[in-house]
């Protein structure tokens, strides 16, 4: 019965050690999943930028964010903060846009758009 018992105890032991062991030498994947501009960013501006014809397709838009090319042009690939857009969106070094009474956008959009930004801005 004392032989089982400490069998057990170590294989108890040994067990924890394992996963200790493990845990460290394991990576683990914390990078943002890809963004698409596509299917992540073009809806967050098409719902937020583009209505009142504030930055749609109307001659008056004197900024045009309508498809990847009048969008990207306002971007800094791998650098959020130096991106006009992303400035602008979060109002730090630009106006805020959208502007008031209109409301911010989300956290979520803000880091979809910075991952996506940070990821290269890339027509996807």
């Amino acid at each position: 019965m004392k032989i089982i018992k400490t069998f057990v105890i170590s294989l108890g032991v040994a067990s924890t050690l394992m996963l200790v062991v493990n845990s460290c030498t394991t990576k683990v994947d914390v990078s943002p999943s890809k963004v698409s501009f596509k299917s992540d960013v073009l809806p967050i501006i098409a719902g937020n930028c583009q209505f009142s014809s504030c930055h749609g397709t109307e001659d008056y838009a004197r900024i045009q964010l309508i498809d990847y090319k009048t969008v990207a042009k306002h971007c800094t690939a791998n650098n959020p903060q130096g991106s006009s857009l992303y400035q602008s969106m979060t109002g730090k070094g630009a106006q805020q846009m959208p502007p008031d009474p209109y409301a911010d956008l989300s956290q979520e959009s803000l880091k979809t758009v910075y991952d996506w930004i940070n990821q290269g801005a890339l027509n996807n």
